[in-house]
């Protein structure tokens, strides 16, 4: 039976595999990975994501990643490195396609998968099935909301509904601008008063100029009498 290379399953960009294992306990197995950077390519910066050539240290973090199997958890212990920046003339951690320094421990690819669950399933399950605790399932779930629904869109918008919702046992509540005609929610902010519809007018105002046209509303007076 051919076998399967363990760095083809961990073809990192600019990284390489330099240490991998399989463990068998009780009913549960593990993969160990080391991921070190690879010194062929020239790091990059994280935050302007110019190449850099002074190397300040390197660090190690040890992140989950997506199961080879069931039952096999994958663990990698990925070596990065902290790069001194001429352009931004700072010390920032070098760009990597393997983790974020600092958030949840997992790769990128498994956060992607585990966004994808929460779409099927609830974080309770989400969180048994890959046995991760529901607080970081939650927290990961909740970035990729933030990434994917951060941008207004506002193609399309010819009537516009504004609504407010509570939470919190009513403590709390959100108004929510919706596309009428679809029901889809344009945009959404905390607070249920004027001051928080304005900030729909100012996020209108910078972002398209046919927003105005098409509903002079927002940006006049007329917001103030509503």
């Amino acid at each position: 039976m051919p076998s399967i290379s363990m760095a083809n399953l961990f073809a990192f960009n600019r990284m390489k595999v330099n240490f991998s294992v399989c463990h068998s306990f009780t009913d549960q197995e593990f993969a160990g990975v080391s991921l070190v950077p690879d010194k062929r390519c020239t790091p990059r910066c994280s935050k302007c994501g110019r190449m850099v050539k002074q190397i300040h240290s390197q660090r190690n973090r040890g992140v989950r990643d997506l199961p080879l199997g069931i039952n096999q958890r994958t663990w990698v212990n990925f070596h990065y490195r902290l790069v001194k920046c001429q352009h931004c003339d700072s010390i920032h951690v070098e760009a990597s396609d393997v983790a974020d320094v600092g958030g949840p421990r997992v790769t990128k690819r498994f956060s992607r998968y585990i966004q994808g669950l929460c779409r099927l399933m609830p974080v309770s399950k989400v969180a048994a099935h890959l046995g991760l605790d529901w607080k970081t399932v939650k927290n990961i779930d909740k970035q990729g909301l933030i990434e994917e629904l951060s941008k207004t869109d506002y193609d399309g918008l010819k009537l516009l509904a504004v609504d407010e919702v509570s939470y919190a046992r009513y403590h709390k509540y959100l108004t929510v601008v919706i596309d009428y005609e679809s029901g889809r929610v344009v945009w959404s902010g905390e607070g249920r008063k004027r001051e928080t519809l304005e900030q729909f007018s100012l996020t209108c105002r910078r972002t398209s100029k046919m927003v105005l046209k098409q509903w002079p509303w927002i940006c006049g007076s007329p917001i103030r009498r509503w």
